[in-house]
């Protein structure tokens, strides 16, 4: 955490007067006289006029949701009315942010936070998040099918392919992708003469839906 942040989060002054606070050199981490930029490390002493100074951090919430079919993952409804994932949560949660999107027709793992570093990392490409889904197709996929999914396909928005795609039953499957293309899956399926019947995210990272029912939410 960069210095000015922890005095700000910890003294309950502003960044400005943080960093003013820094260059007259009235800080110091561990016995060194702090600079801007510096970075603060667990089991780093930082002092303030000689005081030192205990981190206080914010506390953050983060839950799992397991989203229905016929949500939109938004704040607000859109022009077609449908109901958003908000309107699952209570009051007290309503501030929190969707990590990455699920679209109206797919269902399962969503999550949503007030941790802005834990949304960044989850939604920037440069992390590659593995994200697993159960897909239903209207038609079993054949031979070439399948080998597009795995060597990938080529998209208006550029390439896309499966990490993995492991057939389970009939027509289906279960695919893992890192790539957050808008609604992949779907367009991938189109890409190939095939359509989806039914999408369900059951795993985000080391976040899995396991048994959370329909329409519920859990704090992790």
């Amino acid at each position: 955490m960069r210095i000015n942040l922890y005095l700000a989060q910890s003294l309950g002054m502003s960044r400005r007067t943080a960093d003013a606070e820094i260059l007259d050199g009235r800080v110091k981490i561990n016995t060194k006289k702090a600079v801007l930029g510096d970075q603060v490390m667990p089991g780093d002493e930082v002092k303030y006029k000689g005081v030192v100074v205990e981190a206080k951090t914010e506390e953050r919430t983060t839950i799992m949701l397991n989203k229905p079919e016929g949500y939109i993952t938004s704040r607000k409804r859109d022009e077609t009315k449908a109901p958003t994932v908000m309107e699952l949560l209570p009051k007290e949660l309503q501030h929190l942010k969707p990590i990455g999107r699920l679209d109206k027709e797919s269902a399962g793992l969503l999550m949503l936070t007030d941790d802005g570093d834990l949304l960044y990392k989850s939604t920037h490409p440069k992390f590659e998040i593995e994200k697993e889904y159960l897909v239903t197709f209207v038609e079993r996929l054949d031979a070439n099918e399948f080998t597009m999914w795995q060597k990938g396909m080529r998209l208006p928005d550029g390439i896309a392919k499966a990490d993995s795609i492991v057939h389970e039953s009939k027509n289906l499957y279960r695919i893992v992708l890192h790539q957050g293309k808008t609604r992949q899956i779907r367009r991938m399926a189109g890409k190939t003469g095939n359509a989806v019947e039914s999408l369900v995210r059951v795993r985000t990272g080391n976040h899995v839906l396991g048994k959370l029912k329909v329409g519920e939410w859990v704090k992790i």
